[in-house]
């Protein structure tokens, strides 16, 4: 929960974890109860983020965001793009050093 300066309660967020422990829903409500948005996530077998929808109020999907990725010769992810609606929207791209 976030709370105003009064102390009384702002948003009441709400987080649902898998059994592996990574976030499959996330959701904000106000302090009546009533919905501001949602966000329901989904990981491929390897635990990457592969979906991640955004939910308006009302229920309606409002940003369809999917997940691509590049990988190294250990497997680790070295680049990661995100789609909106099909369309790249950001890139992500990351150095591992490994040492023996």
């Amino acid at each position: 929960m976030k709370y105003n300066v009064d102390g009384s309660i702002h948003v009441i967020e709400s987080i649902i974890l898998n059994n592996k422990g990574l976030v499959i829903e996330i959701s904000m409500k106000g302090s009546d109860g009533i919905l501001f948005f949602k966000v329901i996530k989904k990981y491929d077998y390897y635990e990457n983020l592969i979906q991640e929808d955004h939910y308006s109020p009302d229920g309606s999907l409002s940003q369809p965001y999917t997940y691509a990725y590049e990988f190294d010769d250990k497997k680790n992810w070295i680049k990661r793009i995100q789609y909106l609606d099909n369309t790249p929207h950001q890139i992500v791209e990351r150095t591992i050093e490994y040492y023996n």
